[in-house]
């Protein structure tokens, strides 16, 4: 198809060579030649100004520049004057709290500014390409006119050619002067972007610099605690702080209008697929009597609106990037609600009441999270919260060691876990009414956020190996082969692959509450990528041997599910010969083996000299030891294609007869008539005599011998038998079977019954089903079936005296 697309370019070229003259042109990036006739200028100038008609069309308007510039410098100004506010502030005056607020809200306005730049560029590299484009025109009719000399004089020529100069020089200042405006408002949006970069950098790093400052005393003042000029300093601080974040979230939710609608639409779509597929569930009664999973889905389905609310939330970190801290804590307060219901129908009562009581206090933290972080009341909440807690770990320690564990170190290790928890509230309380409240906030929060995070992921993975069960039955349900070859095991990987991606996502969670994300995640990146040098040109390391290892074992499983796919699912319903399909699936089976082995090596960074050395390796092996194996891999690829052995063919090899079940690239399987499967190299179905009883066809003659006492009607025999063959239904008509008068034996007169059978699986049965009908019908008919008869004659001898 490619030489063909060339030809007829070629042919194409040379034809508007023929019509329009001679062309020559040398097109660079310094000199464009253009050789023509002056008869040509007239149709060449009109196609110039065509083009420049074109990019001009394509150019914004100039209204629309100027709202679109008009617009990002009303953008910019905005933040601007809101820069030039809190560029005099002192950040070290905020609290955590207002910092986290102030990044969350300057990201944003950096990802505004971000826009603005990528805009203006976009249409600066637009303005480029056009402007490449008229230079472009410009230099051709530059050396058209060169090249023309006396003959541009004329007048026709010369009104074609100042009409192309006209308009191009007209659509240049335009380009100029759009391109001018552009750059100008480009180069504020630019200043604007590292101005937030600069801002944004100054906060994170005061952010950090709270964080150090952990071991912060400020003593308690309990004798404020009820004096009424505390509350009415609470009461105005609480306003101010709810009316700032308050206003943050508005602005926050303006500024994502879009994804707000888009999150209701997931909701809503969410709750209404839940709600399908418990009717479908309570209809077929799919999950009755179910695995443990099953059952726990089963019962989240019983308030599908929360189920589909857990498992949509987790968009939210996607569709709200760089939320305010409000607007987190309305999100953790609404999901609570749901998780509660949830967690009730699945817990025990005891396990449910403690869970719950911490849940209240993430509800209760809410309003206390707006109070001033040193002022009494917000101090004396987080002391008390770190006692409630402590109280809820030891009964949740007592609940869980009177469980069966499975396991004594498992038993010892929550154990031990506990305790040391326990004893971290305990010390860590003692520190807080000392004056130590932000150490005390620190375990507080990460208490309560480990325990709404992992609550929330222990119900999203219930529900997500609930929704693996209910669409493998669906598919069971559909007579697909390969669920029931496979289903089962790729059911097990899936819900391998949950429970371990969710045990990583609480194992991450539990690091990033306390602040040791970074450096985990750097030591584990560190021991991946840790370089094992063997030579100067082979190294490896252990992040790319287990990137290896995983990429092989899906791409052999993948291979296996797709050759199942393709043979049992797709294949078989078509026309295709037989064992057609077998070959076509065995072959795309080890083409993905062979494109998983490469991408493996590939993305392992093994070179391909190294593995040059092993195939040459390999060369050498086969030359002393492995000629039979290579014998077997290529009589393997022979069957596959030449095909003188099919799937279901009936064989005889030596002595041996059965089926071909299988054909694979080494060995093939025949199934005897006795049920054993005996495991054939394949170089024997190659090199030694193989009887293939079903090749062209699954045809096969039969006999049946039949004798008859002497003094029968021979003529009344052979219409009997060939009566019978006639009426049995498995005997083809197509060879016509026949009776042949074949011996006149010794006690019977013998015939020979020849019939043909399309059922070789069959056969025996067939053939005894004719003997039986023959011995039936003789004997109705009054004619003997006579067996061997010897007379004795007994000689006596006279007695000798």
């Amino acid at each position: 198809m490619t030489v063909f697309r060339i030809c007829f370019f070629i042919c194409t070229l040379l034809i508007a060579v023929q019509a329009n003259g001679q062309i020559a042109e040398n097109d660079s990036a310094s000199n464009i030649i253009v050789q023509i006739d002056a008869i040509e200028v007239p149709g060449r100038s009109a196609m110039a100004i065509s083009q420049l008609n074109k990019i001009d069309k394509a150019l914004l308007d100039q209204d629309e520049l100027n709202k679109l510039i008009n617009e990002s410098q009303e953008r910019l100004m905005d933040i601007d004057s809101i820069y030039e506010t809190e560029n005099y502030k002192d950040l070290s005056s905020f609290n955590r709290r207002h910092l986290l607020n102030k990044r969350s809200y300057w990201k944003q306005r950096q990802e505004q500014v971000e826009s603005i730049v990528d805009i203006l560029a976009a249409e600066l590299d637009k303005l480029d390409t056009q402007r490449r484009s008229v230079q472009k025109i410009d230099k051709q009719w530059h050396s058209i006119t060169q090249y023309l000399g006396s003959e541009a004089k004329d007048s026709i020529i010369q009104s074609n050619i100042n009409r192309v100069y006209t308009q191009k020089n007209q659509l240049l200042g335009k380009l100029v002067k759009q391109e001018s405006q552009l750059l100008m408002a480009q180069d504020q949006a630019i200043t604007e972007r590292a101005r937030v970069l600069s801002l944004v950098d100054e906060i994170e790093q005061q952010i950090n610099e709270d964080e150090d400052n952990v071991f912060a005393r400020s003593p308690l003042a309990f004798n404020e605690l009820f004096k009424h000029d505390s509350f009415s300093s609470v009461k105005t601080a609480l306003k101010k702080n709810v009316k700032i974040e308050g206003q943050l979230v508005a602005d926050y939710l303006k500024d994502h209008r879009a994804n707000a609608f888009m999150f209701l639409v997931l909701l809503l779509s969410g709750i209404l697929a839940f709600r399908w597929v418990k009717k479908v569930i309570m209809r077929k009664g799919i999950i009755e009597n179910g695995s443990y999973y099953q059952q726990q889905f089963h019962r989240l389905l019983s308030d599908y609106k929360s189920t589909a609310f857990v498992i949509i939330i987790w968009l939210s970190a996607l569709l709200f990037p760089n939320q305010p801290l409000l607007f987190k804590d309305i999100i953790r307060v609404v999901i609570c609600i749901p998780l509660i219901i949830l967690l009730s129908r699945l817990v025990d009562r005891r396990l449910f009441i403690n869970i719950l009581i911490l849940f209240t206090l993430i509800l209760i933290q809410l309003p206390f999270n707006l109070f001033p972080p040193n002022q009494i009341h917000y101090q004396v909440f987080i002391i008390v919260a770190a006692l409630i807690e402590m109280v809820v770990l030891v009964n949740i320690r007592l609940y869980l060691l009177q469980l069966i564990l499975p396991g004594k170190p498992l038993r010892s290790f929550i154990n031990r876990f506990l305790i040391g928890v326990i004893g971290l509230l305990v010390v860590f309380s003692l520190m807080g009414i000392a004056g130590y409240t932000v150490l005390t906030e620190l375990i507080v929060n990460t208490i309560l956020t480990n325990t709404f995070s992992i609550a929330l992921l222990f119900v999203s993975m219930l529900i997500a190996i609930g929704m693996i069960d209910y669409l493998f039955d669906s598919m069971r349900n559909r007579n697909l082969k390969v669920f029931y070859t496979h289903g089962a095991s790729l059911r097990k990987r899936l819900v391998q692959a949950v429970v371990t991606v969710s045990v990583i996502m609480g194992i991450y969670i539990i690091l990033l509450s306390i602040k040791l994300d970074d450096e985990v995640l750097t030591f584990i990146g560190d021991v991946l990528t840790y370089q094992f040098v063997i030579s100067d040109t082979f190294s490896f390391s252990l992040g790319r041997i287990i990137l290896l290892i995983a990429i092989l074992i899906l791409s052999i499983f993948t291979a296996n599910v797709i050759k199942t796919i393709l043979e049992e699912d797709v294949l078989s319903r078509t026309k295709l010969g037989q064992g057609l399909p077998h070959t076509i699936a065995l072959l795309a089976k080890y083409t993905l083996i062979t494109i998983g082995i490469t991408l493996a090596v590939s993305m392992a960074g093994i070179p391909m000299t190294s593995l040059t050395v092993l195939i040459g390796a390999f060369g050498v092996g086969i030359g002393f030891g492995l000629q039979n194996i290579f014998n077997n891999l290529v009589s393997g690829l022979i069957l596959l294609f030449e095909r003188p052995i099919k799937i279901d063919d009936v064989i005889e090899v030596g002595q041996l007869l059965g089926r071909v079940k299988s054909i694979g690239i080494r060995s093939s399987i025949v199934r005897t008539f006795d049920g054993a499967e005996v495991i054939v190299p394949n170089g024997q179905l190659i090199s030694n005599e193989v009887i293939n009883w079903t090749h062209s066809d699954p045809q096969r003659r039969h006999e049946v011998i039949v004798g008859v006492a002497y003094g029968s009607d021979a003529e009344q025999v052979k219409q009997i038998l060939e009566g019978l063959l006639h009426t049995h239904d498995d005997v083809l008509k197509d060879p016509e079977p026949s009776v042949l008068f074949i011996n006149m034996g010794d006690s019977s007169l013998d015939f020979r019954l020849l019939f043909w059978i399309s059922k070789v699986q069959e056969g025996l049965k067939i053939k005894s089903e004719i003997t039986q009908m023959v011995y039936d019908a003789l004997n109705q008919a009054g004619i003997t079936i006579p067996f061997p008869q010897r007379d004795i004659h007994i000689i006596s001898q006279p007695d000798k005296k």
